[in-house]
């Protein structure tokens, strides 16, 4: 949004993925020039630990107004225009919209709001519109193996999936306590996801051969009967908390990418 690049670039979404996965992005520093420290801000927003990323959307919000409002106090306002990319952005996976554009031709000493609470950026992190959200739920994995380990995996994936996907705020997530009732039952998708009254629902198998873990998704829209993104993972492993969490990585990315895209 600040940069008008996106940390991670590719072709399709795979390519997205792994990039996410094993690089790190570049700094807004060597993109635009600014008297803003946009790298300790927006680098910790998308640091690859989750101890190291920001716990709140409103501890990001209040970080970046800080920068906003450290330059307004020294009276470094300057004649400039920001980034186009400040037209619309996307925090995760909640649109934002903000004025076209913002002028400054002189430093005015005034009580005046950050220009993130001007724009209305604000409330709209902190809450928004339910009409918005888009609603899903994750299903239990069908166990394709019958060794207990990945037994433990099937409810196990979707639950940290859900517990991963519960903090966006664009999202309302079926809690884990709704969907067990549907592990190792054969039902149809649509039917399952009216029942749960979630316009997106997400299934997937997983299976074992040795130390190796392979795991299936496909995310179907309830609504229009078809599916929107399928996508399959191997891994090398034998801690289950391992796999679970390297795993739900890769889900919670794609699915964001995928999701933001379709609506």
């Amino acid at each position: 949004m600040i940069t008008n690049k996106l940390p991670f670039e590719g072709k399709s979404g795979r390519e997205v993925i792994d990039k996410l996965v094993s690089q790190d992005p570049e700094p807004p520093s060597a993109l635009i020039e600014s008297e803003l420290d946009f790298d300790s801000v927006l680098l910790k927003a998308l640091a690859k630990e989750p101890q190291d990323r920001y716990a709140r959307a409103t501890d990001f919000l209040a970080d970046l107004e800080e920068q906003f409002t450290m330059l307004s106090d020294v009276g470094l306002w300057r004649e400039r225009s920001l980034p186009n990319a400040l037209s619309t952005g996307n925090f995760g996976s909640t649109n934002i919209s903000i004025t076209p554009q913002l002028e400054v031709t002189e430093y005015r000493p005034r009580a005046v709001t950050s220009p993130l609470q001007a724009a209305g950026l604000t409330s709209r992190l902190v809450e928004p519109n339910v009409t918005d959200r888009v609603s899903l739920a994750i299903l239990p994995l069908r166990c394709l193996s019958a060794d207990e380990p990945t037994q433990v995996l099937s409810v196990g994936l979707a639950d940290t999936l859900i517990t991963e996907l519960s903090i966006v705020r664009s999202l309302i997530v079926r809690p884990t306590r709704a969907v067990l009732k549907y592990e190792n039952i054969d039902i149809d998708l649509v039917v399952a996801g009216k029942q749960l009254e979630v316009q997106f629902i997400l299934d997937g198998s997983v299976q074992s051969f040795g130390k190796k873990v392979r795991v299936a998704f496909r995310l179907l829209d309830v609504v229009e009967h078809k599916d929107i993104w399928s996508d399959r993972f191997e891994l090398i492993g034998e801690d289950p908390f391992i796999v679970q969490d390297t795993v739900a990585r890769r889900i919670v990315e794609s699915l964001r990418i995928n999701l933001t895209d379709y609506e």
